[in-house]
């Protein structure tokens, strides 16, 4: 059994920013996705050095999303934690109706980058990704319709290796990206 932890990382609208469409197929989109920030609003640090070692991990990883059309929104993570008896592994089950499903993905020839943000003076993990529009046209009408093109984010990641520091924080020294989820705007983030 793998006994990595799942954790999850909600974050700023301002994280998400709608770059251009392009050729009716695909919205172009750039993420800022997880900061330096020490401590973060999950009560946890992500050191440079572990943001370095995980930008591979970004690559071919899926934008997810769950829409609901009666609330025309994005809601929140949209699975159930389930087991696996057969394979005897904990994983998220999405195979129910208006759950999380694939919108887009990070392309091995996508950007996926640190920069340096001088207004919250914090190191980002910034990518660049793109969304099919023809088989999310509600979805991607809606963050074109979006508060100035921004909408929240969840960041998920497999953390391979921590330490709770003597403060209460969870210093994390290794992690695997999973990829991120677009939230509707009633849901609140919990990372800066």
């Amino acid at each position: 059994m793998n006994n990595n932890k799942i954790v999850k990382f909600d974050l700023d609208p301002k994280s998400i920013r709608v770059k251009e469409l392009l050729n009716q197929d695909f919205l172009e989109v750039k993420i800022k996705a997880i900061s330096s920030a020490n401590p973060n609003r999950n009560n946890s640090h992500f050191t440079l050095d572990s943001m370095q070692k995980a930008i591979p991990t970004f690559y071919n990883k899926p934008i997810l999303g769950s829409f609901s059309v009666d609330e025309d929104d994005f809601r929140a993570h949209e699975g159930e934690l389930s087991w696996d008896e057969d394979n005897d592994n904990l994983y998220y089950d999405y195979a129910y109706a208006e759950g999380e499903v694939p919108m887009g993905t990070i392309r091995s020839d996508d950007i996926v980058q640190i920069i340096h943000d001088k207004k919250d003076d914090l190191d980002w993990i910034e990518f660049t990704c793109v969304i099919w529009v023809k088989y999310n046209y509600k979805q991607v009408k809606k963050l074109l319709k979006s508060r100035n093109g921004h909408k929240k984010i969840s960041v998920e990641v497999e953390v391979i290796d921590s330490i709770i520091r003597e403060d209460g924080v969870e210093e994390i020294k290794e992690f695997i990206f999973d990829g991120v989820t677009i939230l509707g705007d009633k849901y609140e983030s919990l990372e800066k």
